[in-house]
């Protein structure tokens, strides 16, 4: 598919960004997604549906140490940590 600078997709390195409940961001090289976030499980930047990424160790010592039930984390992680949770809606 011809764009305005007349190079097919597959000519492309391209970073696409997927912007909606969750940020889902990919890398393309020459026609082909060869990397990309897992949005729907919440990686990647904080958005209107989801907390983001947490550093892997974090959440693994608060349960630990019984900060947290252990049952609630992805729920919380998932929910409450998002756009709307931080803002109070």
């Amino acid at each position: 598919m011809p764009t305005k600078w007349e190079k097919e997709y597959e000519d492309l390195r391209l970073i696409v960004c997927h912007l909606g409940g969750g940020i889902s961001i990919a890398a393309h090289d020459h026609g082909r997604a060869v990397d990309a976030n897992n949005a729907l499980d919440g990686e990647g930047p904080f958005s209107p549906e989801r907390a983001g990424s947490l550093p892997a160790a974090d959440p693994h010592k608060a349960v630990l140490q019984r900060e947290v039930y252990a049952g609630g984390t992805l729920k919380a992680h998932r929910g409450a940590g998002r756009t709307d949770g931080a803002l109070g809606y």
